[in-house]
C-alpha cells in the first residue's frame, strides 16, 4: 500500500486530471486559505461569513445595488454608491468606528443607474472635514463635503432645491460668477480727493467655496470711463473731481460660496489687483462694492487671470488623486460649433451739438467783437458745470499811426546813431534826428488770439454767464505784435529824404458792455512801443547801431490815434453746457468682426461662433446713412436657436477694426516746394505735398506741448491720409497716399523752408506728412495751394489710417455683457415688440419718427395696412429717434401715436462697446490761409472743437483701452471631443493651503498628457508612490508624477526631476487593458488587478511589469467565461481585495442560459487562485482588516465572529475541495481508504474516469486528530433509466418472467441458488432494448425455487420480459480504480473548520499489466 499526501493550496482548472499537482484544486469553494503562525505549513478554513452593518437611515424602498465604493484607511470609513429604482439614489459612509453607516446624500440628482460604475477618492481637508470627490463617467464629475452633508450644514438649496441648484453644490467644476461685474460711476461728497479720475478700470471677481475651491474668474465688465474723462481738457477741476467712485456690483449666488473676491485692473493690460472681499449672502442677488482705489491687494497670479474656465471633464472614464492632484482620464470636453443664423448692421447716431454761439464784429466798429449768446439752444440754467470756450483770432492787418490834427508825426528827445552799411563812416546824430514823419507810420498787424476756457458753474443762467466774461475781459489789457508792411516802409520822412521801418508792439485795453443776449468786447489801443529795424537816406544806406524805443502814448481825441485796415475775425468758438453724445463706438471707416459664444452652466465655453464682419461708415461717409455723423454702434441680430447646453451667450469681438487709426487731428495747413519765380518744384518725380502737424506735435504752442496731450505718431508704410472734415462742416472723400513723416528744420535739406520772417520760419519748419498729390482733389492738389484757395488751411481735420491691420483674426474677445439662455432660447435688449410709436416726417417712402420703446435697426414694424423698415436708431434723453423706410406705399398721418408689432421678432441686442471712443477734442489748427508769401498768422494758433475718434477716453492720461475681456478663440472644426487617450489634472494642492486646488483645471497651462490613442480609451487611473498607472482598452503603462523616467540600454531606469506634471508614459509589454471593465480594476501596495474579458485574461501590474496571472492555471476557466461576458452589453465584472486575506477577488453574476455566477479569488502573496466563493458583491472594499461586500444597497462585513459561509443573510453556502491523487499517474491503482488532517470529517465524493464513491462524513473514523473512511465501492444514484454504468459488480440479471401477479413475479428460470442483496436498496430494472427501464420496485425476498416478493404491485412487466437487480454500490459496486482519481470535500458549518491535507491509501490494481 501506497499514500498519496495531498496538501491543497491553489487552484488548477487548465490541466489534465494527470498532470495535477499535490497542491492543486480543480475545485474550491468558499475557502479560506492561510499560512501558519510559524510560516512551516498552509491551513485551509471554511470562509468567514458576513453580516449587515446598521444604518442610521436605511436606504429608500425599492430596488437598490451598490455601483461603487471607496475606503480610506487612515480615516476608517468606507464610502458607497446606491442606484435606486425609485431615482432615490444615494450615497453613505460606513465609519468602522461606530460600525454604522450614515447617509450622506439622497437625491435624484445623482443620476446613478443600475449600470453605473463609480469610483472614488477621499480625502481630508485641513479643517478636517471629508471630501469625497467621486465619478461615474456618465455625467458630471462631482465632489461633496461628507462631514457637511452629514451634519445638514449645507445650505437649503442643497436638498430643496431645482436639480441646477443641487449640482452648484455638487459637481467638482465649481461654477464661477456667469455674468461680469456691472457698475455705477459716483459722487461721494464724504471723499476729499479723487484717485479715479486720470485711471480707467475693468473689474472681474470670483467665488470663494466653503471648503477653499475659488472659482474661475467671472467675465471681465466693460471699461470704466465717465462722462468727464470723456471731456476731458473741456470741465473745470471740480467737475473733474465729481465723479470720484465707482460702485461695482456683484452677484451672490445659492451656491456653498463663503466669500466674494472683487478684482480691478487699470485699463486692458494690466495685472488685477484684489480690491475687497465680501460675503457672500445666499438669499440675496447682488451686493456692492465701492471702489475708491485707495487700497490694493495682491496681485492675481497671471495664471488665473488667463484661465477663462476651470476646465474640469464634462465627463471622464478614469479618476484618481495623487500627489496633491486631482487627475482625469479619457475625458469628454468642448462643444461643437453650430450653424448660425444672423445678420450685422451699422447703427449710425446724432452727431452732438454744443450750444454754439456766435461771434461777429459790431456792426459799427471793426475793433469791436461781439459775442451773441441769442441764437443758442440754451435756455435756462446749465445742469452741471460746464466750460464757454472762446477761441478768437482779431486780425486787423494793418495799424496805421497818424496825427490827427494833420502834419507830421513827432518824436521829440530820439537819439539814433547811424553807420554807412558798408561799415564806414559813422554818423551820430543828435535829438530831433527823427522828429517829424510827414506820412505817419504803416505797421503790419500781427493780430490777437483770444483763446479762453472759461469755467460756468452749474445753475448759471444766461445773463450770469454774461457777467463771468465780463469780469474776465473788462479793464483788461492784450498785446499785439506790429511789424513792416509788404513794402518794407513804415516811415516816410520826406523831409530829411528818409525812410526806414519799425517793429514793437501795441497794447490794447478792453472794455466791455454787457447787453441781454450779447456782449461787446472793444479793444482800444493805449500804448504803441516801436523800435527802428532799419533807416535808408538818399546817400547812403544806415544801420542803426543804437536807438531808443518810441513809445507813443495812445489817447482817444489827442493828437495821435490808432487806425486799422479791413479787420479779419477767425473764430472757432462754442459754448460747452449739458452736452450730449460722447460714447464708446465702433471705429469708422474700417470692418468689425463679430462672433457670438455660448456658455454652460460652468461657463465652460464654445470656440467662437463666427458672424461675420460689418462695415461702418468713415465720418466723412455718412451720406447714405441719413448723414448721421455721429457713434456707430453694432446691431446684432440672431434667428437661430442656441445649443441645448447653453446657459449663457455673448456676443465677442476681435477687439479693433481691420483698418486702425493712428491720427484725427486739425492740420496747420499745407506746403509744396516753391521756385524764386514762385512755381513749384520738387526733387524727384513724385508731386509732394507736405501737411503741417505744428498744431498738434512738439511745437511750444501744438497741443500736446501747450496742452500736454498724450498724442503721437509715427509713419508706417500703407499709411493714408482722409479728410474728415474742413471749413466748419464740409465733407470730403479723398484720400491721399502717405510717403513718409519727416521733421525738418532751418537746414539747406528743408525743400519748404520760407525765412522771411519768424513767422513763415515757424511755418515751414516742425513735424509734417509727406503725401502724394491728387490732381483730382480740388481744393486740396497743388494748384489750389499755390493759388492761395486751399482747403488745407480752412481748419481741415484729418485722419491717418492703416488697411494693414495685424489683429489676430481668430482671436476674439467679451465685450463686458452677456445674456441668458431661458427655455431654449437667446435672451436679448427687447423689451417690448409692440412698439407706440409717431411719424414726424414723410419724404416718399422714407420717414422719421420718434418712440419711446426701445427698437432697433432691421426691424420690421406693422401698423394697421402700414409697415415699416427700420433704419439708423439713435436715443435721446428718454427718445429713441429712427428713421425707416415704408414699404406699403402709405402714407402716414404725421405727428399721430400709432401702435405697431414686431413681425421680424429675431433676437436683437446692440453693442456699443466698441474699440474708440467718440468724444470731444480741442482742435488747433491755422487761421485761413491769405497768401503762400505772407505767413504773419502762423505764430498764432486758431482752436476749434472737434468730435472725433479715438482709441483712447482721453488726451491726457494713459487710457487707450477698451472693453475687450477675456480672449476666445474661433476653433474651425470644434466639437465635442472624447479625448480617449489623454489625462487632465487640477492645480496643486498642499494640505497646508487655505485654496482646495483640485478643482482648479487650468487649461491655459495645457494641463493634460497625450497617450496613444490606438490604445482606446483610459479606463482607470491607479496613483501610488508617485506613479500614475494607467490602464487603457487594450493597454496600459506608467507615468512618473513629477519626475522622468529614462531608460538605459541595458533596461535600467533613471529617474530624474522634471518640471513636468506628468513625465514620460512607458507601457508595459503585452497588449492588455481592461476593456470596458473598470470596475474589475483594484490595487493593493503597489500592485494592480484588472480583467482584460476580451482576450480572456486577467492581468496584475507589481514590480513595473505586466502579468497574465490566469494564464498559468485558470486560463481555460477564465477564458470561457470572459468569452461569454464579451458578447453582453452592461455586465460587470466586480474587482476588489480583501486586505486581511491578501487576495484580489473578481466576480460576475449569471448570464442566464449562458454561465453562471461566480467569483474567484487569487492570492496576492503567493500568486495564485485559491478559490471561488459563493458571494457575488456588487462592490467590494476592504478596511482595517475585513472585507466589506455590497448587496442590494447593504455593506456586509465579512469577520471571523460571522457565522462561516453565510452570505448576506441567506442559507449557510458549503465549502469545496476538489484535488485529484494521481500518484504513479502511469499505474491503474485501487482506492481503498481515505484520510484527512483536520479538525472535522467532510463529505467525500471520489471519483475517477468511470467510476464515483461517495463517503459521507458519519463514515469517517476520528483517530488521534485525523478522520479515517473506507473507500466503498463505485457508487451512483439510481433515477429513471439506466443506459451507462460505470461500475458491473452491482449488476445481477435475475432471469425471464413467466407471468406476475399482485407483488410477486414468477420466473421461468431458478432463483433460489442466485446470491444477490435483498431490501430497499436492491432496485429492479427490465431490459428494454439498449437500456435499463426502472420498475420502482425492490426486491423484498424470495419464495421457493423462482418467485420474487417485491416492495409494491408489480406493474410494467410482461411475459418474457427479462429482470436486473441493481444493489447498492458502495457495497456491491466495483472497487475504485484509475490512473488518478478526483476526490471532493463539501463541508456546510457556520463553525470554523480546519483542514491541512488529504490522504488516499492506494494499491497497484493486480488486472493492470
Amino acid at each position: 500500500m501506497a499514500i498519496d499526501k495531498l496538501t491543497p493550496r491553489y487552484l488548477n482548472k487548465d490541466n489534465d486530471e494527470r498532470l495535477i499537482k499535490p497542491s492543486e484544486m480543480t475545485e474550491a469553494l468558499n475557502l479560506r486559505i492561510s499560512t501558519e503562525d510559524d510560516g512551516d505549513g498552509i491551513v485551509i478554513k471554511n470562509a468567514y461569513g458576513n453580516v449587515a452593518k446598521s444604518f442610521n437611515i436605511a436606504p429608500a424602498s425599492g430596488t437598490s445595488k451598490t455601483v461603487g465604493s471607496v475606503s480610506h484607511e487612515q480615516l476608517g470609513i468606507i464610502i458607497y454608491f446606491i442606484y435606486n429604482a425609485n431615482n432615490n439614489h444615494s450615497i453613505y459612509q460606513y465609519n468602522s468606528s461606530t460600525g454604522s453607516s450614515s447617509r450622506v446624500y439622497q437625491d435624484s440628482v445623482l443620476g446613478f443607474n443600475a449600470n453605473s460604475f463609480v469610483t472614488g477618492d477621499i480625502i481630508e481637508s485641513n479643517s478636517g472635514d471629508i471630501l469625497l470627490f467621486f465619478n461615474d463617467s456618465e455625467s458630471a464629475p462631482k465632489k461633496i463635503n461628507v462631514t457637511k452633508a452629514i451634519a445638514g450644514n449645507y445650505p437649503n438649496k442643497f436638498t430643496t432645491g431645482t436639480d441646477y441648484e443641487k449640482l452648484l453644490f455638487l459637481t467638482v467644476a465649481k461654477q464661477p460668477p456667469l455674468d461680469p461685474p456691472t457698475y455705477n460711476i459716483v459722487n461721494n461728497s464724504t471723499l476729499k480727493e479723487n484717485r479715479i479720475f486720470n485711471k480707467v478700470y475693468q473689474f472681474a471677481y470670483k467665488y470663494v467655496y466653503d471648503d477653499g475651491e475659488h472659482s474661475s474668474m467671472s467675465p471681465y465688465s466693460s471699461l470704466t470711463s465717465s462722462i468727464t474723462q470723456l471731456r476731458d481738457g473741456f470741465i473745470t477741476e471740480s467737475t473733474e473731481d465729481f465723479y470720484n467712485q465707482i460702485n461695482v456690483f456683484v452677484k451672490n449666488t445659492v451656491a456653498d460660496v463663503d466669500k466674494i473676491i472683487l478684482y480691478a485692473r487699470e485699463g486692458n493690460s494690466g495685472s488685477f489687483f484684489e480690491i475687497e472681499e465680501k460675503d457672500n449672502v445666499h438669499n440675496s442677488n447682488a451686493v456692492t462694492i465701492n471702489f475708491i482705489d485707495d487700497k490694493r491687494g495682491s496681485v492675481l497670479a497671471t495664471t488665473q487671470q488667463n484661465k477663462l474656465y476651470d476646465n474640469v471633464p464634462l465627463k471622464a472614464d478614469s479618476q484618481s488623486i495623487i500627489e496633491g492632484r486631482l487627475m482625469y482620464g479619457g475625458y469628454t470636453e468642448g462643444y461643437e460649433n453650430i450653424a448660425t443664423t444672423s445678420t450685422l448692421l451699422s447703427n449710425y447716431s446724432s452727431k452732438p451739438t454744443g450750444d454754439n454761439f456766435d461771434v461777429a464784429f459790431n456792426a459799427v466798429d471793426l475793433r469791436k467783437i461781439e459775442f451773441d449768446f441769442s441764437d443758442t439752444a440754451f435756455n435756462g440754467t446749465t445742469s452741471g458745470d460746464s466750460r464757454l470756450f472762446v477761441n478768437v483770432f482779431w486780425d486787423p492787418k494793418t495799424i496805421n499811426i497818424i496825427n490827427t490834427a494833420g502834419g507830421s508825426l513827432t518824436f521829440p528827445d530820439v537819439d539814433f546813431s547811424f553807420t554807412k552799411d558798408d561799415g564806414s563812416a559813422a554818423i551820430t546824430s543828435g535829438a530831433g534826428v527823427i522828429n517829424a514823419i510827414s506820412n505817419g507810420v504803416y505797421l503790419d498787424a500781427q493780430g490777437v488770439q483770444f483763446r479762453e476756457n472759461i469755467d460756468i458753474p452749474s445753475g448759471s443762467s444766461r445773463s450770469d454767464i454774461i457777467d463771468i466774461i465780463y469780469d474776465l475781459y473788462h479793464l483788461s489789457h492784450i498785446e499785439m505784435g506790429v511789424s513792416p508792411t509788404n513794402d518794407g516802409n513804415s516811415i516816410h520822412d520826406l523831409n530829411n529824404n528818409r525812410t526806414g521801418n519799425f517793429i514793437g508792439t501795441v497794447s490794447f485795453q478792453i472794455f466791455v458792455t454787457k447787453n441781454a443776449n450779447t456782449v461787446d468786447i472793444d479793444l482800444r489801443p493805449n500804448e504803441l512801443v516801436l523800435r527802428p529795424n532799419f533807416i535808408a537816406h538818399q546817400d547812403a544806406p544806415l544801420q542803426v547801431l543804437s536807438y531808443e524805443e518810441i513809445v507813443v502814448s495812445i489817447v482817444e481825441g489827442g493828437g495821435k490815434t490808432i487806425s486799422n485796415g479791413s479787420a479779419v475775425l477767425y473764430k472757432g468758438s462754442n459754448f460747452l453746457g449739458s452736452l450730449k453724445g460722447e460714447s464708446k463706438c465702433f471705429k469708422s471707416g474700417s470692418s468689425h468682426t463679430m462672433g457670438i459664444i455660448y456658455y454652460d452652466d460652468r461657463n465652460r465655453s464654445t470656440g467662437v461662433q463666427e458672424l461675420g464682419d460689418i462695415f461702418v461708415n468713415s465720418l466723412n461717409d455718412r451720406s447714405t446713412e441719413n448723414n448721421l455723423y455721429g457713434p456707430a454702434s453694432v446691431v446684432m441680430r440672431i434667428a437661430h436657436n442656441p445649443p441645448s447646453f447653453a446657459k449663457k451667450w455673448a456676443p465677442v469681438y476681435v477687439g479693433k477694426g481691420n483698418t486702425e487709426s493712428k491720427l484725427m487731428y486739425t492740420i496747420s495747413g499745407a506746403f509744396v516746394p516753391y521756385r524764386n519765380d514762385g512755381s513749384a518744384f520738387f526733387l524727384s518725380g513724385k508731386r509732394k505735398i507736405y501737411i503741417s502737424l505744428n498744431s498738434l506735435l512738439n511745437k511750444e504752442e501744438s497741443y500736446t506741448k501747450s496742452m500736454n496731450a498724450g498724442i503721437s505718431y509715427s509713419f508706417n508704410k500703407g499709411d493714408k491720409l482722409r479728410i474728415i472734415d474742413y471749413n466748419n462742416g464740409s465733407k470730403s472723400q479723398y484720400v491721399f497716399n502717405i510717403i513718409d513723416s519727416v521733421t525738418i528744420d532751418d537746414s539747406n535739406e528743408n525743400p519748404i523752408y520760407n525765412e522771411l520772417n519768424k513767422s513763415s520760419k515757424y511755418a515751414t519748419t516742425g513735424d509734417f506728412l509727406i503725401i502724394e498729390e491728387n490732381e483730382d482733389a480740388l481744393g486740396f492738389n497743388i494748384s489750389a495751394i499755390s493759388d492761395d484757395n486751399s482747403n488745407w488751411f480752412k481748419s481741415c481735420l484729418i485722419e491717418v489710417f492703416n488697411t494693414d491691420s495685424k489683429i489676430e483674426s481668430n482671436i476674439y474677445y467679451e465685450l463686458g455683457t452677456s445674456y441668458d439662455v431661458s427655455s431654449g432660447s437667446h435672451e436679448d435688449d427687447r423689451v417690448t415688440t409692440t412698439p407706440s410709436f409717431t411719424i414726424t416726417a414723410q419724404s416718399g417712402s422714407n420717414v422719421q419718427g420718434n418712440t419711446t420703446d426701445r427698437i432697433f435697426k432691421g426691424d420690421i414694424i406693422t401698423s394697421g395696412s402700414f409697415s415699416i423698415t427700420i433704419g439708423n436708431v439713435y436715443k435721446d434723453g428718454s427718445i429713441y429717434y429712427f428713421f425707416a423706410e415704408e414699404t406699403t406705399d402709405s402714407i402716414f398721418s404725421l405727428n399721430v401715436s400709432n401702435s405697431g408689432s414686431v413681425t421680424n421678432t429675431d433676437k436683437v441686442i446692440q453693442i456699443t462697446q466698441g474699440d474708440a471712443y467718440f468724444r470731444l477734442r480741442n482742435c488747433f489748427t491755422s487761421v485761413n490761409q491769405i497768401s503762400r508769401r505772407n505767413f504773419r498768422t502762423f505764430l498764432v494758433q486758431n482752436s476749434v472743437t472737434r468730435f472725433i475718434e479715438s482709441y483712447s477716453v482721453s488726451d491726457f492720461f494713459e487710457s487707450e483701452s477698451s472693453s475687450i475681456g477675456r480672449p476666445i478663440a474661433y476653433i474651425q472644426n470644434a466639437k465635442q471631443l472624447k479625448r480617449k487617450s489623454s489625462i487632465t489634472y487640477s492645480d496643486f494642492y498642499s494640505v497646508d493651503s487655505s485654496i482646495l486646488n483640485l478643482t482648479s483645471f487650468n487649461l491655459s497651462l495645457a494641463n493634460f498628457k497625450d497617450l496613444a490613442i490606438e490604445h482606446g480609451s483610459i479606463k482607470s487611473l491607479v496613483g501610488y508612490n508617485q506613479s500614475l498607472f494607467y490602464i487603457q482598452e487594450r493597454r496600459a503603462g506608467v507615468l512618473a508624477v513629477g519626475k522622468n523616467v529614462i531608460q538605459t540600454g541595458s533596461g535600467d531606469e533613471l529617474i530624474t526631476l522634471s518640471t513636468n506634471v506628468l513625465g514620460n508614459e512607458r507601457y508595459f509589454t503585452g497588449e492588455y487593458g481592461c476593456g470596458n471593465h473598470p470596475e474589475s480594476v483594484a490595487h493593493y501596495n503597489g500592485s494592480i488587478f484588472f480583467t482584460d474579458v476580451n482576450s480572456g485574461d486577467i492581468i496584475s501590474i507589481s514590480s513595473n511589469r505586466l502579468t497574465s496571472i490566469s494564464d498559468k492555471t485558470m486560463s481555460s476557466f477564465v477564458g470561457d467565461r470572459f468569452n461569454t461576458i464579451s458578447n453582453q452589453a452592461n455586465h460587470k465584472v466586480i474587482g476588489g481585495i480583501d486586505k486581511d486575506n491578501k487576495e484580489y477577488i473578481v466576480s460576475s453574476l449569471e448570464i442566464s442560459g449562458s454561465m453562471d455566477s461566480f467569483s474567484l479569488a487569487y492570492s496576492i502573496n503567493k500568486n495564485v487562485f485559491t478559490t471561488f466563493y459563493s458571494f457575488y458583491p456588487e462592490s467590494i472594499s476592504s478596511l482595517r482588516g475585513n472585507l466589506h461586500t455590497f448587496k442590494n444597497g447593504y455593506l456586509y462585513e465579512h469577520n471571523e465572529t460571522v457565522s462561516r459561509n453565510t452570505f448576506y443573510g441567506g442559507s449557510t453556502a458549503e465549502s469545496v475541495i476538489e484535488v485529484v491523487s494521481r500518484k504513479s499517474p502511469s499505474s491503474i491503482k485501487t482506492y481503498e481508504s481515505l484520510s484527512i488532517e483536520g479538525n472535522a470529517a467532510w463529505d467525500t465524493t471520489i471519483k475517477t474516469t468511470e467510476q464515483s464513491a461517495v463517503i459521507d462524513d458519519l463514515s469517517f473514523k476520528e483517530k488521534e486528530g485525523m478522520y479515517y473512511a473506507y473507500v466503498h465501492g463505485s457508487t451512483s444514484t439510481r433515477s429513471g433509466s439506466i443506459t451507462t454504468t460505470n461500475s458491473t459488480n452491482e449488476f445481477f440479471s435475475l432471469g425471464i418472467v413467466d407471468s406476475i401477479s399482485a407483488d410477486t413475479i414468477l420466473f421461468k428460470n431458478d432463483i433460489s441458488l442466485m446470491n444477490f442483496p435483498l431490501g430497499t436498496t436492491s432496485k429492479l430494472y427490465k431490459i428494454n432494448n439498449n437500456q435499463l427501464d426502472d420498475l420502482s420496485l425492490t426486491a423484498s425476498s424470495i419464495s421457493g425455487v423462482k418467485t420474487l416478493t417485491c416492495s409494491a404491485t408489480v406493474g410494467g412487466l410482461a411475459q418474457n420480459d427479462i429482470v436486473v437487480l441493481v444493489a447498492d454500490s458502495s457495497i456491491e459496486g466495483d472497487q475504485i480504480r484509475d490512473y488518478f482519481a478526483k476526490i471532493k470535500l463539501t463541508k456546510t458549518d457556520i463553525n470554523p473548520v480546519e483542514l491541512f491535507a488529504i490522504n488516499a491509501v492506494l494499491t497497484d490494481s493486480k488486472a493492470h499489466n
